[in-house]
């Protein structure tokens, strides 16, 4: 490469400190050096060419070494801003004689001196052009001085006067050069990112597949990515126009590019999460299952109260794990708080279901984390142990079982078949069309639409309630199906089976347990609907559990009479045959050696089947929901504004500041709340905004918008710790099964951080739709550097060069730049360095 031109400076700065003792002030003193030079460069007149030629900067170092750095760069277009950048460094040491490595001039012919020409003509004297063997132009006669100085058309003069005016044309120099691309043509970039943006964010909150089998010009269906594009194009000419002309490297729908626009949106999405908390505590929700390409994920959950009192759960991140013991997953749980400096000291809560390296009180997760935060209290998910309460009544009570076995017999002969499902859909529509005939259900918007049979399942929740409240609603049809089954089935296998059912569901023992599960499981779902909500707080879910206790006490104390009605009736409207009450109930084979003793059908139904099953559900609930067991719940429940803070208690809210959060307050702070809480329950209780309040975080939320959470900053502190507790590990079941929806069987081989960003993007879609701060952000990460920005450095990577000397390697998406950090006070040999510049449009 031809060094363009050369400036030397007459008085070269001398730099006094040693870059080897002060190596800070020895920069600072390069930069202001650096910049005086380009002052004076600018003061200098102008001389506009069309032609970019280029130029080179010689500054002497400390000690008498130079740097020549030399910049020149290829004719540059416009339109897509190709060419290249080229940076060379030469360093020598200024005391030789001569530059290291070999010189660039031509070798000395033989018998040639300096101080002799080449060759001698009578006409004219043609020296050699090589300055380095040229006879100094003050040893030429005077009256040939002025000729050998300017020479011919082909001189050193000649050549060197054109790049001269080139240095001082500044409309020429690269920098300047950068910033001519027109205003329209970075308009048309940022509408290509922008189009590219909404695209992969629009896919991503649908969680739909970005790629498809074929993204080749001539593929029919080239993915919904580049569709989405395309039919984008189509519909706005101005975007279509574009996405025409521009280069095939500057159209931001490469399969990296939209990783990498997805990445950032999930950064922001979990930045923004990250801002909301603050400072403040929070807990985490963890769970784990196994993906469709059978790899263990776990999901993290961060539950927090924000600065207007309400409950968030966020979802944060899912990682992959080798395995799920303790160890493990406190590691990587570890990790992602260290990624987003979120503060181990900072947890006040646990959540997690029940299984051994969760909540084992010598090596589980719980106990890990209590190790380094010993005031992360571990709240058992609340919707698993009522999941599991249910669960109990139906494995241990005999009857129970016999049903639900019956139920789900039935419920797989029915579903097994397309063909039997839709003779059950085509009969009870039939039978919809009767009954609005005789006027006996209702019509309107939403009502007797097609339904079909729901099977319980162990780990659904709510499973056995819509089990048995879909089938009761469908128990005409099916009974319909299954005698034309019977009468007109295929093959005697179907013929049979369908009657062995038909026998079993028209029998008053499984319609009796039917409604009886109807009504057990009817209010126990209320509960289990709304512990599987965000905002719930502890409290509120202990008062939901009491409160499903009295009503399970009251149908087993006063509803029987009514409850045996609604049966009977049932049983007459659909021909199931009744027993008799008063006669003697008969078990097994109705022999008398096995006959107990002698109670009758009406006492055998009421005290071994219906209070049997309500004593063991409230046995269940007792067992795994026990009042007054768990002290810091009991406590807490004195901060409950139900009743007009009936259950306010001064000494109890002392008491749970003392001995489980004394770790947030102070000595001087807790004498100071005792003071608050006396102005409090005076206060409070006389303003029409607290009055009607139902749970402690609408007191939150309420102190926050009537501002009294300034007056009382301790008891707000307080409340928002009881609300941080956790109650249901139900956002970590919902972020399981959006990863069923992403991660799908033809998708099984997506990456997890592709994974983990589409899911936050798609699960946290009220963050990320946020259209103008993504896409700025989006916007300047894709922004090339311009101007005399190239010369800032934004990352520094350092390496060895001869002798050990140290240089420091600045990377933007333009190219690369050199900067000298450190010299040794040795000298050193020559070396010469290219970069090339990428060619990335500016947004």
């Amino acid at each position: 490469m031809e060094l363009l031109h050369h400036v030397e400076q007459e008085d070269p700065k001398e730099f006094k400190e040693d870059p080897e003792e002060n190596p800070e002030e020895f920069e600072e003193d390069l930069e202001d050096y650096l910049e005086d030079f380009e002052k004076d460069l600018e003061e200098s007149e102008e001389d506009p060419k069309e032609d970019f030629v280029g130029g080179s900067l010689g500054v002497r170092f400390w000690q008498g070494r130079d740097v020549q750095l030399s910049i020149a760069e290829d004719r540059m277009c416009d339109s897509d801003m190709s060419g290249c950048l080229i940076l060379e460094v030469q360093m020598y040491d200024s005391r030789s004689s001569t530059p290291e490595p070999t010189s660039t001039k031509r070798p000395r012919l033989e018998n040639e001196t300096l101080d002799e020409p080449l060759s001698n003509s009578s006409n004219n004297l043609q020296y050699v052009s090589d300055p380095g063997i040229r006879i100094p132009i003050l040893q030429h006669p005077i009256e040939l001085q002025d000729e050998r100085h300017e020479g011919d058309g082909n001189s050193r003069h000649s050549f060197a006067m054109p790049k001269w005016g080139d240095l001082k044309n500044l409309d020429q120099h690269i920098d300047r050069r950068l910033e001519k691309q027109s205003s329209k043509q970075i308009e048309q970039n940022r509408l290509l990112l922008k189009v590219s943006i909404e695209s992969v964010k629009f896919l991503a909150m649908q969680g739909c597949a970005f790629r498809g089998h074929d993204e080749s010009i001539t593929s029919k269906n080239c993915g919904n990515y580049l569709e989405l594009v395309a039919l984008l194009g189509r519909m706005n000419p101005e975007i279509g126009s574009t996405l025409e002309k521009a280069s095939k490297n500057a159209k931001y729908t490469s399969p990296e590019i939209q990783r990498e626009i997805l990445k950032i949106i999930a950064d922001i999405v979990r930045d923004k999460i990250r801002a909301k908390i603050g400072e403040a505590k929070f807990c985490i929700l963890v769970d784990e299952a196994i993906d469709e390409s059978s790899k263990e994920q776990m999901t993290i959950i961060l539950r927090y109260v924000d600065r207007d009192g309400f409950i968030r759960e966020r979802f944060f991140e899912v990682v992959h794990v080798e395995n799920t013991s303790a160890l493990t997953l406190k590691k990587e749980i570890c990790n992602v708080f260290n990624q987003y400096n979120l503060l181990t000291e900072n947890l006040r809560g646990q959540g997690y279901d029940g299984a051994s390296n969760m909540r084992g009180e010598w090596n589980g997760l719980q106990v890990l984390f209590l190790k380094d935060s010993p005031h992360a209290y571990y709240i058992h998910c609340f919707a698993h142990r009522l999941q599991l309460a249910l669960v109990a009544v139906s494995k241990e009570v005999h009857d129970v079982w016999r049903f639900f076995s019956t139920l789900t017999s039935a419920i797989n002969f029915v579903g097994s078949s397309a063909k039997r499902q839709f003779q059950l859909k085509s009969i009870r529509k039939a039978e919809i069309n009767d009954l609005i005939k005789l006027g006996e259900i209702d019509t309107g918007t939403g009502s007797n639409q097609d339904c079909s049979l729901v099977r319980a399942g162990a780990t659904r929740w709510s499973s056995h309630f819509n089990s048995v409240r879909r089938f009761i609603s469908l128990f005409g049809s099916v009974s319909t199906l299954l005698q034309d089954l019977v009468d007109k089935g295929p093959n005697s296998n179907i013929r049979g089976e369908a009657k062995g059912l038909y026998l079993d569901i028209k029998s008053f023992d499984f319609v009796f347990v039917l409604f009886l599960m109807h009504e057990v499981l009817g209010i126990s779902d209320k509960l289990c609907q709304t512990l599987q909500k965000n905002d719930i707080d502890i409290l509120n879910a202990i008062n939901l559990v009491s409160t499903t206790r009295l009503n399970l006490q009251q149908i087993r104390d006063d509803r029987w009479e009514g409850f045996l009605w609604s049966v009977l009736k049932f049983c007459e409207s659909n021909d199931v045959e009744v027993p008799d009450f008063d006669d003697c109930y008969t078990r097994g084979t109705k022999r008398s050696c096995q006959q107990k003793n002698n109670i009758t059908v009406h006492d055998h139904y009421h005290f071994e089947i219906f209070n049997a099953v309500i004593d063991f559900q409230l046995m269940e609930l007792n067992e795994r929901f026990p009042e007054g067991t768990i002290e810091l719940l009991t406590l807490s429940n004195a901060l409950s504004p139900v009743d007009g803070f009936k259950s306010f208690s001064l000494p109890d809210i002392c008491s749970l500041v003392d001995k489980f959060y004394y770790y947030d307050f102070n000595l001087e702070e807790r004498g100071d709340l005792e003071r608050e809480l006396d102005h409090y329950k005076f206060d409070i209780p006389r303003h029409a905004q607290f009055q009607n309040l139902n749970s402690l975080h609408h007191l939150c939320q309420t102190l926050a918008r009537t501002t009294k959470s300034v007056i009382y900053p301790l008891i707000d502190r307080l409340v928002r710790l009881v609300l941080t507790l956790p109650v249901s590990t139900a956002t970590t079941e919902r972020a399981f099964s959006g990863m069923k929806l992403i991660k799908t069987t033809l998708r099984n081989k997506m990456e997890n951080d592709l994974m983990a960003n589409t899911m936050v993007v798609y699960i946290e879609r009220d963050i990320a739709s946020g259209n103008q701060e993504c896409t700025l952000s989006l916007q300047k990460h894709f922004s090339g550097k311009k101007g005399t920005e190239l010369l800032k450095c934004v990352k520094y990577s350092t390496i060895l060069i001869d002798g050990g000397q140290q240089m420091l390697v600045s990377t933007h998406r333009f190219g690369v730049l050199l900067h000298f950090k450190r010299w040794t006070p040795r000298s050193f040999s020559f070396l010469r360095m290219t970069v090339t510049r990428r060619s990335v449009p500016t947004v």
